[in-house]
């Protein structure tokens, strides 16, 4: 209690075929890109990097989110310019039903979005 909780994550996703539409690998926010939608960016390459710390005050965990990531067809396409990012701000408290989460987030188009989750990450 009243400790300050820093975590980070990296995903990576690789396809050297074509694959079906239902295979292709996912990144989007509120984890990896806050301010996008959920699993907007779809494609056979994805690369995704985030970071957060929080601190637990009066039962609820107060985060500072940040994360980038990009998703492309080709490998060669693949590079650290063409990542996309966004930064957000995140509340949670345990529950019976697990955790509940109401995260908000912007983008760096200067888009917004708001996520409410509940249960197990």
């Amino acid at each position: 209690s009243g400790a300050v909780v820093v975590e980070a994550m990296a995903r990576a996703g690789f396809s050297g075929r074509d694959v079906p539409d239902y295979d292709l690998h996912r990144i989007g926010g509120p984890r990896f890109l806050p301010g996008h939608p959920r699993e907007e960016l779809w494609a056979r390459q994805v690369l995704g990097f985030a970071g957060s710390v929080g601190r637990d005050l009066r039962g609820f965990r107060v985060t500072l989110e940040a994360g980038a990531g990009g998703a492309w067809d080709r490998r060669e396409q693949m590079s650290l310019r063409g990542l996309r990012w966004g930064a957000g701000l995140g509340l949670a408290r345990r529950t019976p039903l697990g955790p509940v989460v109401l995260q908000a987030g912007i983008d760096d188009d200067g888009r917004g979005a708001v996520y409410l989750s509940t249960g197990r990450r």
